[in-house]
């Protein structure tokens, strides 16, 4: 294909990424409108644009293999009519072997994706060797197996202007120019233009690196936390994805350290998929059971042999765990969430500089700011205090439920959902979900925290 061809497709490719990345600027905007039905409507919109220009990118690059797969050399404008039509997104995926109702092939950015992993390896402290080095450098070895346009890699000079050493035949930024990636005592440039249809290919080849070596390649390998272990730094350089990594295992090196010992319940919620996904916004459970009797690559792996779980083993009492190691920038918010729970929980415990709602064990009322109601029963209660939150500090209440900040056992109890009502949940006035037929206790907690949020003391609320 000539390389008037490649510029123009390559150009349309990144007009419909940039456009990408704007909507999704606007989508997360949307919480800071503070006319609710306004903020819907924009998120609604721009999530549909998302999906639209993922389409069109998704076409596009099945024109692009099309035109490389065949003889055609012409020289042509991307004005004219006579367009080779797309690859059917079937037929891409039956060649490419990638499922599409799998969360891998359509729910995460590609570009991210390769990022986080690669920077992951280069923190592991593993070198290429001169082979493999001279093969990620290598037109036709990486056409081959990764099936990328350009070579997946560039040595990196300092002594060269790094904008020149990013570009491809003119046209800039084909490389990433603000990450580089060290490996030894050689710094890699990385090639930019990742799409999902890539993924399958680079994960075959990331997790042949891997083989031999799964258990050298951790910070903290074969051992469970203790109290002394130095926390993993965070590199001037590194990605956000990098960052939120390092962060969360640091944290649960600290749950673990400070003798916290999960239920029987949540050991069984962190190996469930659905609820690692609602509350955590994982792709594969939270955690696994280790065990000395079974090699650790196999348990760190997943049916396709994709390494998706830390090889640090972490103590919880008796009980060992290994972790998921795929979290995303925003993924963060939804494990401090679930983490803050699980303190929260125990803080309160021992509080007394704070007034707990207190009720007798047969209520016939209760007062809310002084106005008195008949009792009902407990989600009753949850619901009249929710409404006279949304009436006295609207905006404060429908952030509650945007952020998930209110939960239990780390699952969100007041939350916004657009489906409709289900016979588990209570829509309130302003749209937001409330969860039903919760223990009265964990309501209480839930009582206390939405007016610890919204700014109220407890004794706000008075069960008599």
């Amino acid at each position: 294909m000539s390389n008037s061809i490649e510029r123009q497709i390559e150009a349309l490719l990144d007009a419909l990424r940039a456009s990408e990345q704007e909507e999704k600027k606007r989508y997360n905007a949307a919480i800071d409108i503070e006319d609710m039905a306004e903020a819907t409507a924009v998120t609604i919109d721009a999530r549909t644009k998302i999906q639209q220009l993922r389409k069109w990118t998704e076409d596009l690059l099945g024109v692009q293999r099309e035109i490389r797969a065949s003889s055609f050399s012409t020289k042509i404008s991307v004005g004219e009519t006579s367009v080779i039509p797309p690859i059917q997104k079937a037929e891409q995926n039956k060649i490419l072997d990638i499922d599409d109702t799998s969360d891998d092939a359509s729910s995460f950015n590609a570009g991210e994706y390769v990022r986080h992993k690669l920077y992951q390896l280069s923190k592991s402290g593993f070198v290429f060797s001169e082979e493999q080095l001279n093969n990620i450098q290598d037109y036709m070895w990486c056409r081959n197996n990764l099936r990328l346009p350009h070579p997946l890699a560039r040595i990196y000079d300092d002594n060269k202007d790094v904008l020149e050493q990013t570009s491809i035949a003119g046209a800039p930024r084909r490389y990433w120019v603000k990450e580089r990636f060290r490996f030894g005592a050689i710094t890699l440039l990385i090639y930019s233009g990742w799409a999902s249809l890539y993924i399958p290919f680079f994960d075959k080849w990331h997790d042949s690196l891997l083989v031999e070596d799964v258990d050298d390649i951790t910070v903290v390998a074969n051992t469970t936390n203790s109290a002394e272990q130095i926390p993993l730094s965070i590199g001037e350089n590194d990605s956000e994805e990098v960052k939120v990594g390092i962060y969360i295992r640091n944290k649960l090196r600290e749950l673990g350290s400070s003798g916290y010992k999960p239920t029987d319940k949540e050991l069984e919620q962190w190996q469930d998929k659905i609820w690692s996904k609602r509350t955590l916004n994982l792709n594969y459970v939270f955690a696994r059971i280790y065990s000395d009797e079974h090699p650790k690559n196999t348990q760190i792996a997943t049916d396709n042999g994709a390494n998706r779980y830390w090889a640090e083993v972490f103590g919880f009492g008796s009980t060992k765990l290994l972790f998921c190691s795929q979290w995303y920038r925003q993924d963060r918010e939804f494990f401090d969430r679930w983490y803050d729970s699980l303190v929260i929980d125990d803080n309160n415990d021992g509080d007394d500089e704070v007034e707990n709602i207190s009720a007798p064990s047969n209520p016939t009322k209760f007062s809310l700011f002084d106005s008195v109601y008949t009792w009902y029963n407990w989600d009753d209660v949850l619901v009249k205090l929710c409404e006279e939150m949304i009436l006295r500090n609207p905006y404060k209440a429908l952030g509650i439920g945007v952020k998930g900040a209110v939960g239990i056992n780390g699952s969100p109890v007041l939350w916004y959902n657009e489906r409709e009502e289900s016979e588990q949940t209570h829509k309130l006035s302003n749209g937001l979900s409330l969860m039903k037929n919760i223990a009265d206790s964990e309501i209480i907690f839930c009582c206390e925290r939405i007016l610890d949020l919204c700014g109220y003391d407890r004794n706000k609320l008075k069960i008599r």
